[in-house]
């Protein structure tokens, strides 16, 4: 049984972090502080002009072996040797150096009081999702939230300067989760306008095992027995993938790499179909309902020398992977527009 003194301590610790906003708000964003705050010089010395900091303090800080660090140990005193006046006026000490913080400029201009909406709460509960399948469509979404003023050239820059997708996708994210609510909700208004599909499947499940297992490619017994008819009565599905190398009009030959094959495979097995030349698929609707640009895959198509069925549709599996490097996601789009029966084959 927990003592009554130990539940009031507990009831007036809840009590103060409700009654702490600026705190409470620091405290949140110490990620993006640690990161952004790399010479803490002039802050420390608003700080100490203002009486803010103790002379111990300040010696605690520096005394930190790198800048994040110290950073880490400042934040410390904010937290547990500061009120909320004190924090408002660390705050007020910040702004006056925000031009050596370019990184903060958005977020000191955030209200602290105001509680995280709805759309900012969906992004932070979709966060690792979306980090994991945005892909290419990182650009395209930077681009369109530049040109809706949401993000500034600079921060589209250092979007891009990111090593990896992931890298990119999170930078993203976080921007916008620094810009609060309204800056989320336009976040989801370029995701849908650009890949309606994904956002779609997001929202339906937050993390990618759910989704996997949501869309599982052979999940449908009809689709498979469709298939393995299909097979027999053509020639055998394997060595038509297993001898399959694209050729271009310009006399370029692309071989595909195993992988790519065995999701091929799968591909034409959900779809149901035979690939030999007698059968037409529109592979170019195909691959705009897949969330590729419709000229991407017209310029895809368009340089193979061959118009049938099986080596434009892999010259789209081709595209699509190169793109995205995420076959898991190529094959739940494919099976939610064959499910929900939105594309005629």
């Amino acid at each position: 049984m927990i003592p009554a003194s130990t539940q009031q301590m507990q009831t007036h610790k809840d009590d103060s972090r409700c009654s702490e906003p600026l705190k409470t708000h620091i405290q949140n964003s110490r990620e993006l502080l640690v990161e952004s705050m790399y010479n803490i010089a002039p802050l420390l010395d608003h700080m100490i002009a203002t009486h803010l900091l103790t002379e111990d303090n300040y010696y605690d800080v520096i005394a930190e072996n790198t800048p994040k660090n110290k950073v880490r140990k400042l934040l410390e005193v904010v937290q547990h040797q500061m009120d909320e006046d004190k924090a408002l006026h660390f705050l007020d000490c910040l702004k006056k150096c925000r031009k050596d913080y370019p990184r903060l400029r958005d977020w000191l201009n955030t209200d602290p009081s105001i509680s995280r909406g709805p759309t900012e709460q969906r992004l932070r509960a979709q966060f690792s999702e979306l980090c994991s399948r945005l892909g290419y469509l990182v650009l395209p979404l930077s681009l369109q939230l530049f040109s809706g003023e949401v993000l500034s050239q600079f921060e589209v820059d250092q979007v891009q300067a990111c090593p990896t997708p992931f890298l990119q996708s999170q930078k993203l994210l976080s921007l916008c989760l620094a810009r609060g609510e309204a800056a989320c909700q336009r976040f989801y208004q370029a995701l849908h306008s650009q890949d309606s599909f994904l956002a779609t499947a997001i929202d339906e499940c937050t993390n990618s095992a759910a989704a996997l297992e949501a869309f599982q490619p052979f999940s449908d017994a009809s689709v498979v027995t469709r298939c393995s008819v299909a097979v027999e009565e053509t020639n055998p599905l394997g060595d038509q993938i297993l001898n399959l190398t694209l050729k271009t009009e310009y006399g370029e030959e692309i071989e595909l790499p195993t992988e790519e094959k065995d999701v091929l495979r799968q591909v034409i097995e959900q779809l149901g179909v035979a690939p030999d030349s007698r059968m037409t698929l529109n592979v170019c609707e195909l691959g705009t309902v897949l969330g590729l640009p419709r000229q991407v895959v017209r310029e895809c198509l368009l340089e193979l020398e061959s118009i049938e069925d099986l080596p434009q549709l892999a010259a789209l599996v081709h595209c699509f992977l190169e793109k995205t490097r995420d076959p898991a996601r190529l094959l739940s789009k494919l099976a939610a527009c064959h499910t929900k029966s939105t594309c005629a084959w």
